[in-house]
């Protein structure tokens, strides 16, 4: 890929829609009370402009740029811990890339959510807490344990 290749792909990305149920996802997740990050491997400007195309809510992120490493390296969630002072029994990361987030959240001790949208076989060495085929069944079961 040459260098004018490589920036027309660069700038398409705040153009590629989000999976349909995200932005219903984060909305829900905002209003019944828990902190939405975004832990990406982009640049800030990408990303903020992903966000604003597609309207998404979201209290914060972390980007590659801003940590200067790309995941599955685990400065993304050591920032966002820095960051916002959480403490890591207090996160679920949720995500579909088990080498990219489950991987290095679980060698962190994290709890997270596999977003299985492909139903994928799950690699015998990752455990996530749970196992979800998208988005709004996520939503009921976080609405399930939470009663």
């Amino acid at each position: 890929m040459d260098d004018e290749a490589a920036r027309r792909f660069a700038g398409s990305v705040p153009r590629w829609p989000p999976f349909g149920d995200t932005s219903k996802f984060l909305q829900e997740m905002g209003s019944r009370g828990y902190k939405r990050y975004i832990l990406s491997n982009v640049d800030n400007d990408l990303l903020e402009e992903t966000i604003g195309n597609n309207g998404l809510e979201v209290d914060g992120f972390v980007t590659a740029e801003e940590v200067g490493s790309y995941k599955p390296r685990t400065d993304h969630w050591l920032e966002f811990l820095r960051r916002t002072g959480a403490r890591k029994d207090e996160v679920l990361h949720v995500a579909q890339s088990v080498f990219h987030d489950i991987m290095p959240t679980q060698q962190l001790g994290i709890d997270s959510v596999w977003v299985n949208r492909y139903q994928e076989p799950l690699p015998a060495d990752a455990s996530p807490l749970i196992i979800s085929d998208g988005l709004d069944s996520l939503a009921t079961t976080l609405k399930l344990e939470e009663s």
